[in-house]
């Protein structure tokens, strides 16, 4: 039921074009991993400048669809946090 109703409210209101939003999404698509402030800041500026180097993360660049291609870190991320749960419902099947 959350989202549908989600995606009614999105559907009914307008959206936010402007240049804080675009940036906005640029910056949510620019991966960061350096652990510097300077480099970091440095691939956002330059991602800002050339936004089509954020698209190509894109599943569907020419969509409002805003979801991503994994790379092995994803993967490795995600994998990890599932079998954290199944330890987790382990230990919590045996304590029952």
């Amino acid at each position: 039921m959350p989202f549908a109703v989600l995606a009614l409210v999105a559907r009914i209101t307008s959206r936010e074009e402007g240049p804080r939003t675009s940036r906005f999404f640029i910056k949510m698509r620019t991966r960061i991993s350096s652990g510097e402030v300077h480099a970091d800041s440095e691939a956002v500026a330059s991602a800002v400048r050339d936004p089509g180097t954020s698209l190509r993360t894109m599943i569907f660049p020419n969509s409002d669809w805003e979801m991503y291609k994994w790379n092995r870190e994803d993967a490795l991320g995600f994998s990890f946090s599932v079998c954290f749960v199944l330890v987790i419902l382990g230990l919590l099947w045996i304590a029952v």
